[in-house]
């Protein structure tokens, strides 16, 4: 058996929870949200208007039964205010400078 978490993004200013992900872990979700919030990308409402979404659990989902076992209300796991970088890094930035230069 192979329990997995359901996590959805609620969009206050609409009103509604986008389409939900299946991640084995909490963490595995956190970053992929934490990731698109940051992007910093023309048009990632996301990263324009970070203070209107949160992430959820919904529930968990057996891999091999198929079974579904939703929570009584979706549990809030972190705003997008709390995980925004106030300057995103630059793609222009490197790591490890080349010594050559």
């Amino acid at each position: 058996m192979s329990q997995k978490s359901i996590f959805a993004v609620l969009d206050a200013a609409a009103s509604t929870f986008g389409s939900p992900i299946v991640v084995p872990h909490v963490g595995v979700a956190v970053r992929a949200f934490t990731d698109q919030v940051n992007h910093a990308e023309r048009g990632n409402d996301f990263f324009n208007h970070a203070e209107h979404f949160a992430l959820y659990e919904l529930g968990t989902y057996d891999d091999v039964s198929g079974v579904i076992k939703p929570l009584d209300i979706p549990r809030l796991v972190v705003q997008a205010a709390a995980v925004k970088i106030a300057t995103p890094p630059s793609p222009q930035l490197q790591m490890f400078p080349n010594p050559q230069e």
